[in-house]
């Protein structure tokens, strides 16, 4: 496929390929991860990358994957005085919350796991807020070899919990190809922690945290310290927490970065730079991580780029 043809796009169905031509532009909307993927194995990447994999050089734009950004989370959960979810997970917990819902619209089934958020600043003196807070009445234990905040073990005690991720983190990440089949999931190395100016703002924002939970709103609701305990008393101590315990928010942004410079792999109007009739329009191609949930940035360009293709 020249770079100046028409898009087409391959798949395998089956043991039968196909081939599907679009007579306008394809959009690709598979997100930060999957369409970085799709790009580079499709011969949109860096050249030398896709010449190793055995992948025939389309357009040679090193930034595809590169770039890309996270919200590293970390939280803080404390036994609570008082009922939580955590403490609602048993089977009868859980039919009764199915029968509040079905009768009255009511119960944890139709609340969010985070109540409530709000902005901060993790220290005095930053112009604008550098920290996202999320409030929840649950508690799990993210452990260094824990896959995500779904499958961390959840207590079975009334916890509640706190947990803060940094707005505009410094780290960069990368997606790269494991292999050029489409089966082969890609390798996504997210370097959560790897600025060490990120790791300093969650050890703030841990003690912002411990300091919320001392506040007289919430101090009559806390019975003892659970993770971390005992509370680190030093700045090595925090971190360390933070180290072991920082996850994703899963708001993946950045890898076909958007921009008018030659080396962004989008254009502002969100065409893939030498290739005709193709455009990505999701969170990949935010050059910039928004300090808060990308939920509404993702759907602005969903919405930028409908009016694109029709122009």
């Amino acid at each position: 496929m020249k770079a100046s043809a028409p898009w087409r796009l391959r798949r395998a169905w089956g043991d039968k390929p196909c081939r599907f031509t679009a007579r306008r532009d394809i959009i690709l909307s598979a997100g930060a991860i999957g369409s970085p993927a799709l790009l580079m194995r499709s011969g949109i990447g860096a050249a030398a990358d896709l010449q190793a994999l055995g992948i025939p050089v389309v357009v040679d734009a090193p930034d595809v994957g590169r770039n890309l950004q996270e919200h590293p989370t970390v939280a803080i959960n404390k036994f609570a005085t008082v009922p939580t979810y955590s403490s609602r997970t048993r089977p009868w917990h859980i039919a009764g919350a199915l029968l509040d819902y079905l009768v009255r619209g009511k119960g944890p089934m139709v609340t969010p796991a985070v109540q409530a958020m709000a902005l901060a600043r993790s220290r005095p003196g930053l112009a604008d807020p550098d920290l996202q807070l999320h409030f929840y009445p649950v508690g799990y234990d993210l452990e260094p070899d824990t896959t995500s905040a779904a499958t961390a073990a959840m207590p079975r005690e009334p916890v509640m919990s706190i947990g803060a991720s940094v707005g505009n983190p410094y780290s960069r990440g990368q997606v790269i190809l494991a292999s050029p089949h489409s089966a082969d999931l890609p390798v996504v190395r997210h370097q959560l922690l790897g600025d060490v100016r990120d790791v300093a703002t969650l050890a703030d924002a841990c003690r912002l945290i411990e300091r919320l939970f001392a506040s007289p709103a919430l101090a009559p609701f806390v019975r003892a310290d659970r993770v971390p305990a005992p509370i680190p008393h030093d700045e090595t101590g925090w971190q360390d927490f933070v180290r072991a315990r920082t996850g994703i928010s899963y708001h993946p942004v950045g890898t076909c970065r958007m921009g008018s410079d030659a080396a962004s792999v989008v254009t502002p109007t969100l065409t893939v730079r030498g290739v005709a009739g193709l455009r990505v329009a999701d969170a990949s191609v935010i050059p910039l991580l928004p300090r808060v949930n990308t939920n509404a940035t993702a759907i602005m360009v969903g919405e930028r780029v409908a009016e694109f293709a029709q122009s």
